[in-house]
């Protein structure tokens, strides 16, 4: 990684030159062999300020990439980055007042280890220990998802991505975590817990099926059971609560057992 303002500025070079055409089509894809893919990697060095997000954005005005690249990105900065910049700013007050969806739970050294027996999850964590870094989705689906399905205490996952990301601030965190990934925040800005079956999953990367699907899934429609009553009120949840009472009976104990077993296996 650039350590100094030459080194970043190449980094930058390297971006537009090499990766900044497709990152449009591809920014929320995931590859279990390829962990950068087309992102920037530009974020630590935002986030510690060797390079500005003003400086990037007249860069990749001026390029030639096609316009959902160029739109793409500049979302991810703006309307997003400095979009949280603001929210840490504004409900700085509420940081320290937050309050899990439901009964919260301790992390296993699992999580830790990327040793849970979830493909997914396992092996994103070792790729983020190795790495410290990995892209937003996988932060928010593959890692922050079974977080918040298995019940895990918010501060819990808070210190988890501030121990492991090198581009970790307190700032960027904090809402992302606590109001985006854990859904503990009021909400203040999220308006429903960003979870996911494993048709996600599959459907966003190249993992293959297998017996972790069952488990992703169990944990993903247990949690909807143990808080259909707050969901069903929540317009943008309100049809998986309906769709899981339609369920058949058998496959729905068979898949509530499965997300009890890793919750046991994975929490304390």
């Amino acid at each position: 990684m650039a350590v100094t303002r030459a080194q970043a500025l190449e980094e930058l070079n390297t971006f537009i030159e090499f990766r900044l055409h497709n990152f449009g089509p591809y920014e929320d894809a995931i590859h279990n062999q390829n962990h950068t893919l087309w992102h920037s990697l530009l974020s630590p060095l935002i986030n510690c300020g060797l390079i500005l997000p003003t400086e990037i954005i007249d860069r990749i005005l001026e390029s030639d990439a096609p316009l959902a690249s160029k739109e793409g990105f500049i979302r991810q900065l703006i309307g997003w980055r400095e979009f949280i910049f603001q929210v840490a700013h504004d409900y700085e007050s509420n940081q320290t007042q937050f309050k899990p969806f439901g009964p919260a739970r301790k992390m296993a050294s699992s999580w830790y280890e990327g040793t849970t027996g979830l493909q997914p999850l396992d092996h994103t964590i070792k790729s983020v220990i190795r790495h410290g870094w990995c892209h937003h989705i996988e932060r928010l689906m593959v890692l922050g998802s079974p977080m918040l399905m298995s019940r895990i205490n918010p501060d819990e996952a808070y210190t988890w991505f501030m121990e492991h990301f090198i581009d970790s601030a307190d700032w960027v965190m904090a809402p992302n975590i606590y109001g985006m990934s854990q859904f503990a925040d009021g909400p203040t800005f999220a308006t429903k817990p960003y979870i996911s079956g494993s048709a996600y999953i599959l459907k966003m990367s190249n993992f293959a099926r297998g017996d972790w699907c069952d488990t992703w899934d169990g944990l993903y429609w247990k949690f909807i059971y143990d808080h259909r009553d707050q969901l069903t009120r929540n317009h943008r949840m309100g049809m998986m609560v309906r769709q899981l009472e339609k369920m058949n009976s058998d496959r729905k104990n068979l898949l509530f057992r499965s997300a009890e077993q890793f919750i046991q296996d994975n929490t304390v």
